[in-house]
Parts: structure tokens; sequence; C-alpha cells
């Protein structure tokens, strides 16, 4: 994650790179990962147990 985001060292950096506008587009595969490090991140959120959903309530 570090090394797609943020790593100025070596890597990619590919955050630094799109937010400040140096390339235009991120291209299919920079767009590849960035998908997949969201999709990762995502998981990490806060889970939602079952118990707390009413049965007759719709989703979101």
């Amino acid at each position: 994650m570090l090394t797609i985001c943020g790593n100025p060292a070596g890597g990619w950096n590919l955050r630094n790179e799109l937010a400040h506008g140096f390339v235009p587009i991120a291209g299919s595969p920079g767009a590849a990962i960035l998908f997949q490090c969201v999709m990762y991140l995502w998981t990490l959120g806060p889970k939602r147990e079952r118990d707390d959903v009413d049965p007759g309530e719709s989703g979101p």
C-alpha cells in the first residue's frame, strides 16, 4: 500500500502523481491497482452485526 500510494524512495507513488497532475490519467494497470487498494481498505472498515438490523428495514 505504501509503495503504491506514497513511497517517494521507490515504487509508484501513484497517489501523488495523480493528485498533483504529473500524469494525466492512471491507465489500466494503475487504475486496477488503485481499485484493489480501495477494496482492501474497505474491508478494514467497521462491521455491522446482523442483530443490529431490523428485519423490516430495507437495505442502504
